[in-house]
This record gives structure tokens, sequence and C-alpha cells, in this order.
């Protein structure tokens, strides 16, 4: 029996090829609710992947990560659409429900 570490990398390359729905909102991080959350893309247009930005940008802190929790943790990924769907679950819930990590 192998298996595979999914790997941020992995993860990366996942969001690289399927990234979030351009309505697709989170919390930005000068945000002090969740009362108006930000579409999840870069301002520019020079971003050439948008896993690496997602990975690296400092606007929305702990996402990507949590897109990361999901992804290793799901037996059948599915597509951007199914990863947004999940995200949207996670901030749905009382943080004291949660355990995802």
């Amino acid at each position: 029996m192998s298996f595979v570490i999914w790997t941020s990398d992995f993860t990366q390359r996942y969001l690289d090829a399927n990234p979030l729905p351009a309505d697709f909102t989170w919390k930005h991080r000068d945000d002090v609710d969740w009362k108006t959350p930000r579409p999840v893309h870069p301002s520019h247009k020079s971003v050439t992947s948008y896993g690496k930005w997602l990975r690296e940008t400092p606007y929305f802190p702990g996402l990507f990560e949590l897109a990361h929790q999901v992804l290793a943790r799901s037996p059948d990924v599915g597509d951007a659409e199914w990863l947004a769907a999940e995200l949207v679950k996670f901030r749905a819930e009382p943080a004291h429900q949660v355990n995802i990590f």
C-alpha cells in the first residue's frame, strides 16, 4: 500500500490550475470582521501564478493554509468551485466547533 503526502507545493500547483472563482470572497487582513469580505484575487495583472500569490500574499492570512488542509484531507479533490464551497462551509461554522487542523 502506498500513499502520497499532500504538500503545500501540491496545493500551490492545484490553485495554479484551479484559481478560486472570481466571485469568491474572504476576510481581508485590514478588515476587523466578516461584514465586507473581499474578492480573493491579485490587484495587479503581473501575477503569473495564482497559487504562489495566495501562498505568499499577506492580504488573506491563513486562507492558503486552510485550503491546503481541506485539500490534504479530502479523499476526492474537486475543482475550484468545490474548494470554494468547502471553504465557505468552514467560514460558516462557529470557530469553537471547527476542527480542521
